[in-house]
């Protein structure tokens, strides 16, 4: 873990800015979560390969295994978490904009400008077919080609994978107030995500939070719960326990100095929330650390 992890909006690995498209066949072996939650504004793919794998997205969790196509509209909140030992699968991210005309057509109004604005959004979970798959495994190659027309090859197969998405994957259109609240609403919640990362060590009072982000304080534990499935004194325990682990993973502090980083006045109180998540006392974890080093 690095403290770039922590960061909620996260910027794809996109090699060329000015081709905003990434493809990667990736592999993990025994790691519990691959990507805490977070959000882009980008398009994103997951071609199931190989393994299981546990998608969390909007409060709403799908597992995935081989020949699951896992689909992450822009601004979704999600996070990814292996299933078992061995996770293979494609990952494709790109900015919609790469595809759009310059001129407003039919297939711009109709269907790349509303993913955009999230006024469309396609469900989650789809079983691809052999025909996308044949189409992934072409824009593998081109990918990694040198080829002249390289990126007008890999948008013709975008486009290609989008149509055969909008001809059999199930996807809602929002109309007015529902568009403009839920767009408020993801609005709202990665704007509290982004408060509670920054402020995790102080005391989080919701009645004060629901005043700063100016809604009631039933509606900001509603909708948190709603899109995040947690509440929010849950998140920033879970936050505070992640962060702990960094200080204890990475510098020498002592327990109860990595305990008052992370917000905890009384270190026996952390100590207990840490075992009771980790399953492990803070001790216990700073002597496995110090086994592994001594097995390597």
């Amino acid at each position: 873990m690095n403290m770039q992890e922590l960061n909620l909006y996260v910027s794809p690995p996109i090699p060329d800015k000015r081709f905003p498209f990434y493809l990667e066949k990736q592999r993990y072996h025994n790691k519990k979560e691959i990507f805490r939650p977070h959000w882009h504004e980008h398009f994103e793919l997951i071609f199931m390969l190989d393994g299981e794998l546990l998608l969390n997205c909007n409060a709403q969790s799908f597992v995935g295994k081989l020949g699951d196509l896992f689909i992450i509209n822009p601004n979704d909140l999600h996070h990814l978490q292996s299933l078992s030992p061995i996770v293979e699968y494609y990952c494709i991210v790109f900015d919609l904009n790469i595809i759009k005309s310059s001129l407003i057509d039919i297939f711009d109004n109709d269907f790349i400008q509303p993913l955009i604005d999230n006024s469309l959004f396609f469900k989650q979970n789809f079983i691809y077919n052999s025909y996308l798959l044949d189409l992934v495994n072409k824009l593998s190659i081109e990918n990694e080609s040198n080829d002249v027309g390289r990126t007008l090859a890999i948008k013709s197969y975008l486009m290609l994978i989008l149509s055969n998405l909008f001809r059999n994957a199930d996807y809602t259109i929002l109309k007015n107030n529902n568009f403009v609240k839920r767009k408020s609403n993801l609005r709202m919640i990665q704007g509290i995500l982004v408060y509670l990362n920054k402020n995790f060590n102080l005391d989080i009072d919701l009645k004060q939070l629901a005043v700063k982000f100016n809604i009631s304080y039933h509606h900001l534990c509603h909708v948190f719960k709603e899109y995040t499935n947690q509440s929010i004194i849950k998140y920033v325990t879970l936050l505070r326990i992640e962060k702990s682990i960094f200080y204890l993973e990475n510098t020498t502090y002592t327990i109860t100095e990595v305990a008052s980083l992370v917000g905890y006045e009384d270190s026996n109180y952390f100590s207990r929330m840490f075992k009771k998540i980790m399953t492990i006392s803070p001790s216990e974890y700073i002597n496995s650390l110090s086994n592994k080093l001594q097995l390597n």
